[in-house]
């Protein structure tokens, strides 16, 4: 598939004739020049006996010059066509220049297009030892005792990880950098792990080295992305243990260095406010790290920022309503990568063509005999349950196709990436992994879930679901599986899907960081900049001085303070209550009071 980013032309394209026309016509140009030169030079010695010697003729130096500067600009054209030509390894250079977008396919979004400032989209990786040394690699042995889906998920940060820390849009200045990417994931932590956990506490440790660093104090915590798929990570309706902790996070530093009755740059224009989170949750205060976090940017699985517009505006999304009560994020800015999985959960197989017609099976479709909520049982199980009658068109069309429930893991693997389209079909949620499944493969998904594109695009800003998917309505598929996608296969022409195959093998580069011309990180880094509002859109962190490792100031001083006579401690197992009343405020007051005394004392 040709591209802006590659310069991928097959010798046969307009662009490529463009050039060779171009080429020949400045060779012929500057033939026509020098023989044009030649004879007038020849005219003027024969009318000119002053400028022959010895019966010889010889140009003026500065004829000579002109020539030189001639041949030189034939051979700089001839570099530049050889650099629309590479194959591989351009699209930082191919970003500085303007190319035809493809005339056989619908424009898709040019990833080269958001290099064109590279200086405004480079991203800084916190360098501390200290925060590497709780990382852990996809496949290490702590990782053993998480689910199967969170090793999953894990396995899916750890690939955009690894794309991140070896592209060249990384700097090691954070002052030149437009964001900053702090190496702590939760999806390596169990969701229900006890805080006394290892990796629970590792976790903590982590989020506290960075909020506490001069990189995230000098920018209030702005333009840091943070990586979470999965779970109900960074949401304020987190029920798990892991996502609840991050919701409830009140680090040291906050406590310690802003002296009370100081309103800072942490609360000022917040949704904590000072008084309210000086009293304390238990008292009717506030979460702080809405505060913390609140600049942030999170990078999920799924578009929580959409879904909570959704939430807030008038329309009627039936069944879906309670769930989009639910998807309400902490922070002011994020993106969709969509249910990413691991490298190990699927071969990647190129889309092509010629793979999906060598392709044994029509359609591909197998889901567990479960009951599924929000009303998706019916839809799930309708091209399973309802097969249509022995003799009839959609019969063959079914018979060619690998649909049922459960069957066994190495059949699974082989049917699915032997199909021409996957079915995907909506589940406890819009979304599914069948679909980047189903990319990754080369099976052309076929999706049926309405609220899909909006729910959980996959690099939305780089992407468009409807180029790469073939997307149907879900009651069609409810009222007539099989007429429907007995209709859909024949109503395709083979220009479809062609085209259809192309725009796929362009996302499999956009979506997967372990492609081998992965196209991940800067569609990754364009996203995170479309997240924010123009006026939020900046370089570099205040002139941090360009730091590697967070501050060792901040953590010093907590050791020499006595956290549990600062902090306010739930009782275990009791119910809290906001006060009401009279009684209750004067309760607040004096305990603000005794507070401050309490401080000034240590200082």
């Amino acid at each position: 598939m040709p591209t802006a980013l590659t310069g991928e032309q097959p010798a046969s394209d307009p662009e490529s004739r463009w050039q060779a026309v171009w080429f020949g016509g400045l060779i012929r140009i500057q033939y026509q020049y020098d023989s044009n030169a030649l004879m007038g030079e020849k005219s003027s010695h024969a009318n000119n006996g002053s400028n022959c010697t010895g019966g010889k003729s010889y140009p003026s130096k500065r004829r000579n010059n002109d020539r030189v500067w001639r041949i030189l600009a034939i051979s700089l054209a001839f570099a530049s066509v050889s650099i629309f030509n590479m194959n591989r390894h351009t699209f930082l250079l191919r970003s500085f220049l303007t190319d035809p977008v493809p005339r056989d396919q619908p424009v898709l979004d040019d990833v080269g297009r958001l290099s064109s400032q590279p200086t405004k989209l480079r991203y800084y990786i916190y360098n501390s030892s200290r925060l590497h040394a709780f990382l852990r690699p996809a496949g290490s042995p702590e990782l053993a005792k998480l689910e199967s889906m969170e090793r999953t998920f894990h396995e899916a940060v750890w690939s955009i990880y690894q794309a991140l820390a070896n592209h060249p849009l990384r700097t090691y200045d954070p002052n030149e950098a437009a964001f900053f990417i702090p190496p702590v994931f939760p999806n390596q932590v169990g969701a229900y792990e006890k805080y006394w956990d290892a990796g629970r506490r590792n976790f903590f440790t982590a989020l506290d080295l960075v909020t506490s660093s001069s990189i995230y104090q000098n920018t209030v915590g702005a333009r840091h992305i943070f990586i979470a798929l999965d779970g109900q990570f960074f949401t304020w309706r987190a029920g798990a243990k892991l996502p609840q902790a991050i919701k409830e996070y009140n680090p040291d530093w906050l406590r310690h260095i802003i002296p009370l009755g100081n309103t800072s740059k942490w609360f000022e224009d917040m949704p904590c406010p000072y008084d309210q989170w000086i009293v304390d949750v238990e008292d009717g205060g506030c979460f702080p790290s809405g505060n913390v976090f609140r600049n942030a940017i999170v990078a999920r699985d799924r578009d929580l920022w959409e879904l909570y517009r959704m939430h807030k505006d008038e329309n009627d999304y039936r069944e879906w309503n309670k769930l989009l009560y639910f998807e309400e994020p902490m922070t002011l800015f994020g993106f969709s990568i969509g249910f990413l999985g691991g490298p190990s959960e699927a071969e990647l197989i190129p889309a092509t063509y010629e793979k999906y017609s060598a392709s044994t099976w029509l359609y591909f479709y197998h889901n567990r005999e479960d009951d599924y909520v929000y009303n998706s049982t019916i839809f799930r199980h309708a091209p399973v349950k309802n097969i249509p009658a022995p003799g009839t068109a959609e019969a063959r069309t079914y018979s060619r196709s690998s649909v049922g429930f459960v069957i066994d893991p190495a059949q699974w693997k082989r049917r699915f990436a032997d199909s021409k389209f996957c079915l995907v079909v909506r589940g406890d949620n819009p979304g599914s992994r069948a679909l980047l499944r189903a990319i990754r493969v080369g099976c052309l998904p076929v999706v049926a879930s309405n609220l899909y594109p909006r729910y959980a695009p996959s690099l939305k800003h780089t992407l468009d679901m409807s180029e790469y998917t073939i997307l149907i309505d879900e009651e069609a598929l409810l009222a007539d599986p099989w007429g429907t996608l007995h209709r859909l296969y024949y109503s395709l022409t083979e220009a479809e899907i062609k085209r259809k195959m192309r725009n796929l093998a362009y996302a499999q580069r956009v979506v997967f960081p372990d492609h081998p011309d992965s196209l991940f990180v800067p569609a990754f880094v364009k996203e995170a900049w479309e997240s924010l509002p123009e006026a939020k859109r900046e370089v570099g962190c205040g002139h941090c001085g360009g730091y590697s490792e967070v501050s060792e100031g901040y953590f010093s001083e907590l050791n020499r303070v006595e956290d549990a006579k600062i902090r306010y401690k739930r009782q275990k197992g009791k119910k809290r209550s906001k006060p009401q009343g009279k009684i209750a405020r004067e309760r607040a007051r004096a305990r603000r009071e005794a507070f401050k005394k309490e401080i000034a004392g240590k200082q």
